[in-house]
């Protein structure tokens, strides 16, 4: 075996199970087909806010954040998904994998750092989950909503750059594993096409 070919043997050993890693994690994307739905929030309130989507389990247990995603059909978490500033008139889109949880509240911060709550769905079910009732939600002048109750909503998740950064690793594995395997399948008719004309030139 010759050296340029034992360093692309290693390689190809160590590229294997992080290439198998962003294998699994093309195929995760797509595993929540069918569960990713929209909705609409309008900031009706006169002043700029920062929203919190939040929701309960289909088991039960205290509100959470939705698991927004970045993109419909989708699963790609989204980078952020609290605290989500929204000027006055505008508009923004929340993606989320409705399986397994009920949008219930939409928690508001203005800018004084006062937390308020517009309540979509105060008694949610248990056992099932459903798509929001309605694709767009408004949010009114902010004297209108109850203060909110709901500590530890914004606790840090598993940190978001580390999920990236591992999945981005896997996905460059994956794509030099494809390469290496690539150029060993191209050269090998080249040689073998060689070898032929050699034996064929003594003869």
């Amino acid at each position: 075996m010759t050296p340029r070919r034992a360093v692309r043997t290693v390689g190809t050993i160590l590229l294997a199970l992080p290439a198998l890693l962003g294998l699994l994690l093309l195929i995760n994307v797509f595993s929540t087909f069918g569960f990713i739905t929209r909705f609409d929030i309008v900031n009706a309130s006169g002043q700029p806010i920062w929203i919190t989507p939040l929701g309960v389990p289909e088991s039960g247990g205290p509100r959470q954040r939705l698991p927004q995603k970045m993109l419909p059909h989708l699963d790609i978490p989204a980078l952020h998904d609290t605290d989500l500033l929204l000027p006055p008139n505008g508009t923004i889109a929340i993606y989320y994998d409705w399986d397994d949880i009920n949008f219930t509240d939409i928690l508001v911060r203005d800018a004084q750092g006062q937390d308020r709550v517009l309540v979509i769905d105060a008694n949610p079910p248990t056992g099932k989950s459903f798509e929001p009732k309605s694709t767009r939600y408004s949010i009114p002048p902010l004297q209108q909503l109850s203060v909110a109750t709901y500590p530890n909503v914004r606790q840090p998740r598993t940190r978001m750059w580390a999920v990236y950064g591992v999945a981005t690793c896997s996905l460059i594995a994956l794509l030099a594993l494809w390469v290496i395997t690539r150029d060993r399948s191209q050269r090998e008719p080249a040689t073998k096409s060689l070898g032929s004309g050699t034996r064929a030139a003594r003869l």
